[in-house]
């Protein structure tokens, strides 16, 4: 459907690509496998596999970001978890490499924006003669800065097919995704005190006060406008962070807690497809724990029969 904000699919150049509005009717339509129409689980049991699934699928994530802090420290595990996060599902490797090889210290020290982007590969000398004055002078601020220790760092740059540049707004392009990664850096403390108490709200708080002048009001290095200006995260992602970065750190009790009283947002693919094939109401995945479970069981069994599938899990629970 055609929702009341507009959306951008972008292609690697920023040109828009033309959407088409497909019949509603079709979304909530049953599965079909095999030539048959699935007949759904109740109501009650679909949302008891949910919560199991967003429970399992906590755990694998509390485990993960325990091995990370052991082999990074703590503050470095949650430096690197915030990049990836900064990635999406399209960039998260590429970033999450980025915050390895550069590490927490040298991002928030004097030239660490200019070592971030270097190190992405993002710095072309042809990029500079493009823009506003504004433009090119941040453009050139960074490059000087990065030309001083390009040639000793330049072996660790990411490659740059690497990257996806397409298909996504302009507020999220990945150079102003880097952008916010510079600016997390640089206000570290907060992030991290939030993380260390577990405290959503102050999380939440951090990164809505992520600022900087530049990326708040262009989306590229080509200095391609934003109209009207926005924050660095925004509140899908922010929400998306607490999910992926709070909750597991938090451990698993406090962990689901933060889930339960997260409001989710916009519902992905996944999400509204694994509704529908569950036929859960919406009303009882309005969380970001039902969005967890959602996707974990979309993940692991769609699109397999619910009957079935609640019959094989009740025969092995006996």
């Amino acid at each position: 459907r055609a929702g009341r904000k507009r959306f951008f699919t972008r292609t690697a150049r920023n040109k828009a690509i033309v959407q088409v509005a497909l019949d509603s009717r079709t979304e909530g339509s049953p599965v079909v496998r095999s030539g048959t129409k699935t007949h759904p689980v109740s109501h009650e049991a679909g949302v008891a596999l949910v919560d199991a699934a967003a429970r399992f699928r906590l755990g694998r994530k509390r485990e993960a970001w325990l091995r990370a802090e052991v082999l990074h420290g703590r503050r470095e595990a949650l430096f690197q978890a915030l990049a990836a996060g900064m990635g999406y599902k399209n960039n998260k490797v590429p970033f999450l490499l980025v915050a390895q090889r550069v590490r927490l210290a040298r991002a928030a020290a004097a030239g660490g924006e200019a070592l971030l982007f270097g190190i992405a590969g993002f710095l072309e000398a042809k990029r500079f003669d493009a823009g506003t004055d504004a433009t090119r002078g941040y453009s050139r601020g960074l490059w000087d800065e990065w030309w001083a220790i390009r040639d000793r760092e330049a072996r660790l740059q990411i490659p740059a097919d690497a990257w996806s540049m397409g298909a996504q707004r302009p507020q999220n392009h990945p150079h102003r995704r880097m952008g916010a990664l510079a600016a997390m850096a640089m206000d570290f403390e907060a992030m991290e005190q939030a993380v260390t108490t577990a405290d959503a709200s102050a999380f939440a708080r951090a990164l809505a006060g992520l600022n900087h002048p530049f990326w708040q009001t262009r989306c590229s290095l080509d200095g391609s406008p934003l109209n009207p200006p926005c924050a660095l995260v925004g509140s899908q992602r922010a929400v998306d962070l607490a999910a992926n970065i709070l909750a597991p750190a938090a451990g698993t009790t406090a962990g689901e807690e933060i889930l339960r009283c997260l409001r989710a947002g916009s519902p992905s693919g996944k999400v509204r497809r694994s509704m529908a094939w569950l036929g859960i109401e919406p009303r009882s995945a309005a969380t970001a724990l039902a969005h967890q479970g959602l996707i974990q069981v979309y993940e692991d069994f769609h699109p397999a029969d619910p009957g079935d599938l609640m019959e094989r899990i009740l025969d092995s629970a006996s």
